[in-house]
């Protein structure tokens, strides 16, 4: 199991849920994590979750990728997750490859978001 924690998009977190669990065959790792907040004040940075178990290898091919199961709050689904070289977290981009900023989600201190994905470490 892991915690995972938001780091960046939303300041003074609180959280009601954090669960992550993970299991790593050879260099793959496979997780699926929950976070839910209770509180929080949303910046304009990117929105990005941390503290996956493991830092994703620092020349990926292809690269890391999540999948982003279930998001209360977030405005429109048009945002897409990525875990980028030598990261322990998940990023959030638009489609366009914009940042998806922590001001994009409607209800920052109070969500719900369920996210699945694979990485190489």
């Amino acid at each position: 199991t892991f915690t995972p924690t938001i780091t960046s998009g939303i300041t003074s977190v609180g959280y009601s849920t954090q669960s992550g669990y993970y299991t790593r065959i050879g260099n793959l790792v496979l997780f699926n994590l929950r976070v839910v907040t209770s509180s929080g004040n949303a910046q304009s940075s990117t929105f990005a979750v941390g503290n996956l178990p493991f830092n994703s290898a620092a020349t990926q091919q292809p690269g890391g990728a999540a999948i982003r199961a279930y998001a209360s709050s977030f405005s429109g689904s048009a945002s897409q997750a990525f875990i980028g070289p030598a990261s322990n977290s998940i990023s959030f981009f638009t489609l366009s490859g914009t940042a998806f900023a922590g001001t994009s989600i409607t209800d920052h201190d109070g969500f719900d978001l369920r996210i699945t994905g694979i990485y190489r470490a």
